[in-house]
C-alpha cells in the first residue's frame, strides 16, 4: 500500500481497503488456525471473501446435513397412556386421570433445537441476505439449507450465539466457517461498489486485529515445525536493586521461541514505519519504536541470564504498510545492537493473501520454513489456542 505517511488518530482506517480488513480477519480466525480455510483458497478465488466464505459454509453445512445433526433435550409434560419419565402425581390425582387409563408425566425429549444447529441456521440466513445481490445462485443455496434446518425442527434465532465448550468433530468445520462469516466486517452500506469508503472500521479495532492476525499466522505455520508461539506477556525491568519507583509495565504483543532456542519478540504496529527526520531531508525509523523493541529485548535477555540461560534474543517490529516511501525507504531493514538482531518490516496488506503470509514470516528476521499442508493439518486437528 502506498498510503500517506500519516498515522494520526482517525486517519488510518480511511485508507485501508476492505479486502485487507477481511484478510486480517481471516488470519485472526479460528477457521484459519484450524486449517478449515487457507490463504491459497483466498488467492485463487475471483469472488470477494464473503462470497467465498458463503460457498464454503454451504459446502460444510451440506456435508453436515448428510449425517445426524447434534441433538439436545427439551423438558416436556404430557398426559399419556403409559409411564414415561417422571410421574406428576399431583396432576394425575387432581384430574382423576387413572380413571381414564391415563397418567401425567414429565420427560426429556430429543430435539434438533441444539445451540450448534441454531448457530448454523443463523449463519446461512445471514449469508443469504449478505450476498443476495452479489451471487443469487449461492443465496438460493443458502435459502434451501435454511429450510432443511427448519424442516427438522431447528428454530431461527437471530441472536443465536456461537456454541461454547467441546463440539462434536462433525460440527467443528461448519461452526468455524460460520463464525468467521458472522464476524466478518461488513459496512452498514452493505457489499457493493460504494462499500469501501467507510468510517466504521476504527483505528483501535484495526490495531488489535493486525496483532491477532500476525499471531494467527505464526501459530498456524510455526507451531507444526517446532516453534513455541505465545501471545501477550509482561516483562520485568532489569533493575539493579529493588525500587519503589512507579515504572511502566512492558507488555509484548507476541513471543516466539524457535526450535534452536532463539527467542523472538514481535511487536505489531498498525502505523507507518517511516517518519521524516528533523531536517526534512529524508525518512528514518521511528525512534520511539526502536527504543521500545530494544527495551523488550534487553529486558528479556536479562531475565534469561538471571535464570542461568544463554539464548539469543531478537526483536521484530512488523508494520502494516501505511506510507513508507517506496523509493527512498526500504520496507525491510535489519541490524544488530549489542549482539541482538532487530528486523523492521512493513507488510503490504493490499497484496495477495500468500504475500501477506510470507511477509509476516520473513519479518522475523530468521529462517522460517512454511509448514507443509500435511504437517499443518496435524496441528489444525488439535484444539486451537485462544488468540490472546
Amino acid at each position: 500500500m502506498n498510503f500517506e505517511p500519516d498515522d494520526s488518530p482517525g486517519n488510518i482506517s480511511k485508507h485501508v481497503p476492505m479486502r485487507s480488513v477481511w484478510l486480517l480477519q481471516l488470519y485472526a480466525s479460528e477457521a484459519y488456525q484450524r486449517g478449515v480455510i487457507t490463504d491459497a483458497a483466498v488467492d485463487d478465488a475471483d469472488a470477494e471473501l464473503p462470497v467465498l466464505l458463503t460457498t464454503m459454509l454451504c459446502e460444510a453445512v451440506e456435508r453436515r446435513l448428510t449425517r445426524e445433526l447434534s441433538v439436545g433435550f427439551s423438558r416436556r409434560a404430557a398426559t399419556l397412556h403409559r409411564v414415561r419419565g417422571k410421574i406428576d402425581v399431583y396432576a394425575t390425582q387432581r384430574h382423576r386421570l387413572l380413571d381414564k387409563g391415563q397418567i401425567r408425566c414429565e420427560f426429556n425429549e430429543l430435539t434438533s433445537d441444539h445451540p450448534v444447529n441454531r448457530y448454523l441456521l443463523r449463519a446461512v440466513r445471514y449469508a443469504e441476505q449478505l450476498i443476495r445481490q452479489l451471487d443469487p445462485a449461492v443465496a438460493t443455496r443458502c435459502r434451501r439449507l435454511a429450510r432443511s434446518f427448519e424442516a427438522v425442527g431447528v428454530p431461527f434465532v437471530s441472536s443465536a450465539s456461537e456454541p461454547t465448550g467441546r463440539l462434536s468433530p462433525a460440527d467443528v468445520h461448519p461452526t468455524a466457517v460460520a463464525s468467521l462469516l458472522l464476524n466478518l466486517f461488513v459496512p452498514r452500506s452493505g457489499l457493493g461498489p460504494h462499500a469501501f469508503a467507510r468510517a466504521e472500521v476504527t483505528e483501535t479495532y484495526l490495531r488489535a486485529l493486525f496483532e491477532r492476525a500476525l499471531l494467527g499466522i505464526y501459530r498456524y505455520h510455526l507451531t507444526p515445525v517446532g516453534w513455541t508461539v505465545r501471545g501477550a506477556r509482561y516483562l520485568n525491568w532489569p533493575l539493579n536493586s529493588p525500587t519503589q519507583a512507579q515504572l511502566p509495565r512492558m507488555l509484548t504483543d507476541i513471543m516466539l521461541t524457535a526450535p534452536d532456542g532463539t527467542e523472538v519478540i514481535v511487536d505489531a504496529k498498525f502505523a507507518s514505519m517511516a517518519t521524516s527526520n528533523r531536517t526534512n531531508t529524508g525518512y528514518t525509523l521511528k525512534s520511539g519504536h526502536l527504543y521500545q523493541i530494544q527495551s523488550y529485548v534487553l529486558a528479556h535477555a536479562a531475565e534469561i541470564a538471571e535464570m542461568g540461560g544463554v539464548r539469543p534474543v531478537a526483536g521484530a517490529m512488523v508494520y502494516a504498510a501505511l506510507g513508507a516511501p517506496t523509493a527512498a525507504f526500504d520496507r525491510r531493514q535489519h541490524f544488530r545492537i549489542h549482539g541482538h538482531d532487530f528486523a523492521f518490516t512493513a507488510l503490504d496488506l493490499s497484496g495477495r493473501a500468500s504475500t501477506v503470509r510470507d511477509g509476516a514470516l520473513a519479518a522475523l528476521g530468521v529462517e522460517v520454513p512454511i509448514a507443509s499442508a500435511a504437517h499443518a493439518a496435524l496441528y489444525a486437528m488439535g484444539p486451537a489456542e485462544p488468540t490472546s
